[in-house]
């Protein structure tokens, strides 16, 4: 197929899709993925620094871990400097003088129910969105008279006031706010009889107490049921770090969706919920709740060659040995909790690895995890890498992207989100001089091969002073030498921040060319804890011209030279990220909004081709294109079914027409489109009967509206010229 390339010049006024478009955003609506979730029952591989997993569950407002009883911790919020929970232990179960258990427990669960069966009495957990109800089943009359009486001791830093045996709820408080309550129990029995069960404190021990009376009289099995519940405390921000990943494989689309959640300042927990493309049937694929550690922050990405989930975890386990990079690899047609494998990246003693990322692999088997090892607790350090091989679920040796140089630090490396055609990831790096000549901040890249082999590096944005607040986060994608990168600053102290994006090319073995670097919008500065907003850039692998990110509280969609296309306010959340687009070039996103949102953010539907008018060309001659989104660099009307090594042209126009060619010699042919505008592209077909040609769409500035083309061709026997029907391109 021969091709020629052509970028239009416009001739006649545009219209903007800078605005808000109606069907910029797919089914389903926006809907909190989490409210109707509960968290199973789960455990996790031991971690090589902190140990033990544990057995834990919960739901949005809680976590509690099982063992010889149960410990409730409440979510409080990035405001609480320090976790709080409650304890419980079963010390006794009487009737009468006898103590029902008798021997050692044994432990048994299912997704949503803990059981310790002593024998005489089960004790059982069930977890619900609105907290733990507690039970203890008596399945047997034990043949004693007497009342029933449940001792636990208790251990927690809330505080409770003691009480003597009423039929109460208990207030667990801190600093004066209730945040966990018990009690307010009954007792059952298996006729349907009800006795309320009186609750007592005496600063160490719960008892519940069963009248004598009611259990006298009791059908056996015999319940009691209190129920221990988290008091919401209505704080916003307990969700960080959002990250979606796509599915490579269109045969079995799927999403997860990951992010931290504030148990407290110090003590955030990572979920991973996996649903199909369309965020529905959401489930847990992986939980890392423990108390042992702290994840506050999570990464996806996706290997396609096979389907794995790549999960990067940041752990950290306070000031003794900060924080450590993990990958958890699990896959894609496992929808099991927990049922992937952990990898470890531990760096040298007395260091840290931070501001970890992952990336994965468009159809080949390895990832590749970035992190910034540093002092315990440091900011500065040097950027590293690691390649995953997903086929054997093993680590390689980690690697020097760009160490600092004497007066410079280095921190924050970001990473293209996939690599295709196994060939390279590329990482950006933000920079700091503080010579005293040449002071400054730099964006700098460093290109990493899919296979083990030597860097590349280039510097690609220079800031001219230190007083220039350049944004930690450098998120960029692209593919193939082609690349998009955001960044956000803030001048001479300005009250409000500019996100910027640089589009560059940076051909392997070549130098980096700068296509644009220009804001894109102003914002007032961040909160603590929300970055700007700054989100993932996601880059359409099959257009290979569009890319779509999110930052101060909008959507944008770029075309091929880095120019808006189109811009979606998304009001009401802190961050937003988006996946590899998948299947028809749309593009996942999951952002914050008190819970998580799922949409799919996609280009103009309208953005197709069709014939009008009359054609005198062979039945056999077929038209096909790609959509003709604006902005696409690429977009290649064709024609097929030709003869071989014809000569054919292109005639492109910015009007319709419907002139009658037989005033020159071609009877049943028309003119289809306007003369006056029209440009002409000379090309041949190839020996299989196949021509196309590439235009570039403009996004800068940017045409949005219809173009009108035409094919002619001549026709071998006997020779005439054809003309084909003539063709609409809805630009959108």
């Amino acid at each position: 197929m021969l091709r020629r390339t052509l970028c239009i010049s416009l001739l006649l006024s545009t219209t903007s899709l800078i605005a808000q478009r109606s069907d910029s955003v797919g089914v389903p609506e926006l809907r909190d993925l989490l409210e109707d979730l509960v968290v199973p029952i789960h455990s996790g591989p031991a971690d090589p620094v902190g140990g033990d997993y544990g057995t834990w569950a919960g739901a949005w407002d809680y976590k509690v871990e099982f063992s010889d009883g149960f410990r409730f911790f409440p979510r409080l919020g990035p405001e609480a400097p320090e976790s709080r929970s409650l304890a419980w232990r079963t010390e006794s179960i009487t009737i009468g003088a006898r103590n029902l258990i008798a021997r050692r427990a044994t432990p048994s669960s299912t997704d949503h129910r803990y059981e310790l069966d002593y024998g005489a009495v089960i004790e059982a957990y069930d977890v619900r969105t609105e907290g733990v109800e507690q039970t203890f089943v008596i399945p047997r009359c034990p043949a004693l008279s007497g009342e029933v009486v449940v001792t636990g001791r208790v251990e927690t830093k809330m505080h409770c006031a003691t009480c003597t045996a009423a039929h109460r709820e208990l207030e667990f408080t801190d600093n004066g706010r209730v945040l966990v309550t018990y009690g307010h129990a009954l007792a059952f029995d298996a006729a349907g009889r009800r006795s309320t069960v009186t609750t007592e404190f005496d600063g160490e021990r719960i008892r519940l107490r069963v009248p004598s009376e009611f259990v006298e009289d009791a059908v056996f099995p015999l319940t009691i049921d209190p129920l221990t519940a988290p008091v919401p405390v209505g704080l916003p921000g307990f969700l960080s770090s959002p990250t979606i990943a796509a599915s490579d494989d269109p045969a079995n689309p799927r999403l997860i969706i990951g992010y931290s959640n504030y148990v407290s300042a110090l003590d955030r927990d990572a979920y991973v919920v996996t649903t199909d493309y369309q965020f529905q049937n959401p489930s847990f694929l992986f939980i890392d709740a423990t108390a042992s550690w702290s994840t506050p922050r999570v990464r996806t990405a996706m290997t396609g060659g096979p389907d794995v989930w790549v999960i990067g975890l940041e752990r950290y386990f306070g000031q003794l040995f900060g924080k450590r990079a993990r990958a958890y690899l699990q896959s894609v047609a496992d929808l099991s909790t927990n049922g992937g494998s952990l990898l470890s990246v531990n760096p040298p003693v007395n260091l840290e690895h931070g501001e970890m990322e992952v990336a994965g692999s468009h159809g080949a088997s390895r990832a590749l995890m970035t992190f910034n090892e540093r002092a315990i607790n440091g900011i500065t350090g040097t950027a590293m890498a690691v390649r995953i091989e997903t086929t054997s679920g093993t680590l390689g040796t980690p690697f020097t992207v760009r160490a600092p140089a004497p007066f410079q630090s280095i921190s924050s490396p970001s990473v293209t989100p996939m690599t295709t055609s196994q060939t390279d990831w590329v990482i950006a790096t933000r920079t700091v001089s503080t010579a005293p000549i040449g002071a400054g901040t730099r964006i700098r890249l460093s290109r990493v091969p899919y296979f083990d082999g030597p860097l590349e590096h280039a510097s690609l944005r220079l800031f001219a002073t230190t007083e220039d607040l350049l944004s930690f986060q450098t998120p960029l994608a692209g593919s193939e030498g082609r690349y998009l990168l955001a960044y956000q600053m803030q001048e001479n102290d300005a009250p409000l921040e500019t996100t910027n994006v640089i589009r560059f090319d940076w051909p392997v073995g070549q130098g980096v060319t700068t296509i644009r670097d220009e804001s894109v919008v102003e914002g007032p500065l961040p909160l603590f804890d929300t970055p700007s907003g700054l989100a993932n850039i996601a880059y359409d692998l099959v257009s290979e011209s569009h890319w779509v990110f999110g930052a101060q509280q909008q959507l944008f969609r770029l075309g091929f030279s880095g120019a808006v296309l189109e811009q979606l306010p998304a009001s009401g959340f802190s961050a937003v990220t988006l996946a590899r687009p998948s299947l028809v070039s749309e593009f996942p996103i999951a952002r914050l909004d008190g819970g998580i949102l799922g949409q799919h953010f996609t280009h103009p539907a309208d953005a197709i081709s069709s014939i009008y008018g009359n054609s005198c060309a062979a039945a056999s001659v077929t038209f096909g294109s790609g959509p003709s989104y604006a902005g696409s660099q690429f977009f290649r009307p064709t024609l097929t079914g030709l003869p071989a090594s014809t000569a054919t042209v292109y005639m492109l126009a910015f009007a319709p027409a419907h002139i009658d060619l037989a005033l020159v010699g071609l009877p049943g042919c028309f003119l289809e489109i306007d003369p006056s505008s029209a440009i002409s592209i000379p090309v041949n077909s190839n020996p299989s009967g196949q021509v196309a040609v590439e235009i570039a769409l403009p996004d800068d500035p940017l045409f949005v509206g219809d173009l009108f083309a035409q094919w002619f061709y001549f026709d071998n026997a006997p020779t005439q010229l054809r003309a084909y029907y003539g063709i609409r391109h809805q630009v959108r």
